[in-house]
């Protein structure tokens, strides 16, 4: 086993299971899939993947809420989302690299 020091300084981790949208309506087949797909590539255009990573997870536990993601080393969990948020999330990354002094 081997353990190294990561450059990843944010991870954010979107649920792509999720099977409804808020209100336990539900939701469009791979709508967590689009989504975190989505936020990958703008999070491309602004940070390199060693730094700012956008992971895929298995369900978060929060379905009824709609899209779900949690953000680390804070665990800062973000309910309720919905396709059309993907800037709005960008917004809560670069928020969190700025309170840990990085761009």
């Amino acid at each position: 086993m081997k353990t190294f020091e990561s450059t990843i300084t944010t991870h954010v981790f979107i649920c792509s299971s999720c099977t409804v949208e808020g209100n336990s309506r539900p939701a469009k087949e791979g709508v967590g899939v689009d989504f975190r797909n989505k936020v990958k590539r703008m999070a491309a255009a602004k940070w390199s993947k060693d730094e700012v990573r956008i992971n895929s997870s298995g369900c978060l536990g929060k379905c009824s809420k709609g899209i779900n993601c949690v953000i680390y080393p804070e665990g800062r969990w973000i309910t309720n989302l919905q396709p059309g948020d993907e800037h709005h999330l960008l917004k809560i990354i670069q928020e969190t690299q700025e309170m840990r002094g990085h761009n």
